[in-house]
């Protein structure tokens, strides 16, 4: 990709970012809308499956720089925090499938990377930059909404802050 494309995509990136600032709205205390979406190796998932667990619901995308910074991140909160019921789920929007298993490998990541599309970005008040995260309840109440790219001391605090309210 020359210099022009690198250059539209970080336009284009910033652009998103703050439309999705600008929309953003509280979501607390609202239930997050299932879905039932495929994942890399064509198992269904649904939302409702991890009913009784903390999921940290993460939306990227293959190109998003951000995006991939904190994957690693949210494969140690999976694996430090899995005993204690908490599961993180990628959602992978916009962007083109056959770079899904490249990034996959290049980031590490191993807990469930489901396809998405714009009707899961509509359910989730159709955000317009990426990376989300939500931060859903073991009662599937929307906790928190994280815009933009978060490090692993982030994801940590916001998840030992909903195990001590439990």
């Amino acid at each position: 990709m020359g210099n022009t494309g690198k250059t539209f995509i970080t336009y284009l990136s910033l652009v998103l970012f703050i439309a999705g600032i600008l929309s953003a709205k509280s979501l607390n205390e609202r239930y997050a809308a299932n879905f039932t979406l495929k994942d890399t190796s064509g198992e269904e998932y649904s939302l409702s499956d991890f009913k009784g667990k903390i999921v940290i619901l993460n939306f990227w995308a293959t190109w998003c720089a951000p995006c991939l910074r904190e994957m690693p991140d949210l494969e140690q909160i999976n694996k430090k925090y899995k005993d204690q019921g908490v599961q993180v789920i990628g959602i992978v929007v916009v962007s083109k499938l056959e770079d899904v298993a490249s990034t996959l490998r290049k980031t590490g990541v191993t807990y469930p990377i489901l396809y998405g599309s714009k009707k899961t970005i509509a359910a989730y008040d159709n955000f317009y930059s990426i990376p989300q995260t939500f931060i859903i309840g073991r009662d599937g109440k929307i906790l928190k909404r994280l815009s933009g790219s978060n490090s692993y001391s982030t994801f940590e605090k916001e998840i030992k802050a909903v195990l001590m309210n439990e």
